[in-house]
């Protein structure tokens, strides 16, 4: 019961607790590196481990990670990263970096382009529905409905030529990245 007690007082102490991974600092260490987390982590596993009263074995953490981010920091990685959107921060260390860098940025840009091409889908399905609303109406003033039925379909128009533009540029995006491999 007693334990109960400080657990409930001490909330801090649970999440120390699970955050302290003090049974191998080399498997945490490696894990980590793999996923490029920041290495500002090491303040909150010290901190945790103090709170747990368990011991955290910087260098063995250091070195594992080391080892998990030349895994991480590799080019294919960052593209793959970067097609996907998946936020970078700045984990690898400088002699990987610029080559991680370029293929994520180059993954980065056909991520965008994949975006803003549903983001148009989205608009072309909203002024469709919109159309579809307007011709379910057709009993109400039909000046009124032509009118925006013509602003409507106009939009409609000009996002599809939008559309077909972001197309473009994804297969040139396609062609020199193929090009470049």
């Amino acid at each position: 019961m007693l334990i109960v007690i400080v657990l409930l007082l001490s909330p801090a102490a649970v999440v120390a607790t699970t955050d302290c991974p003090a049974d191998n600092w080399r498997t945490t260490g490696y894990r980590d590196g793999v996923n490029g987390q920041p290495v500002h982590w090491i303040s909150r596993y010290r901190k945790a481990c103090e709170l747990a009263g368990s011991e955290f074995d910087q260098q063995a953490y250091l070195d594992a990670r080391r080892e998990g981010l030349e895994r991480y920091c590799r080019a294919y990685n960052g593209y793959e990263l970067g097609s996907r959107g998946v936020p970078y921060y700045g984990a690898c260390p400088a002699p990987l970096e610029a080559d991680f860098l370029h293929a994520y940025r180059t993954g980065a840009e056909l991520y965008g382009l994949r975006r803003e091409i549903r983001g148009i889908d989205r608009e072309i399905a909203w002024y469709e529905d919109r159309l579809a609303e307007l011709a379910a109406t057709a009993g109400r003033d039909a000046d009124e409905l032509a009118e925006r039925a013509t602003r409507f379909g106009a939009e409609i128009d000009r996002l599809k030529a939008l559309r077909a533009a972001y197309r473009d540029r994804l297969e040139e995006y396609k062609t020199r990245v193929a090009s470049t491999s």
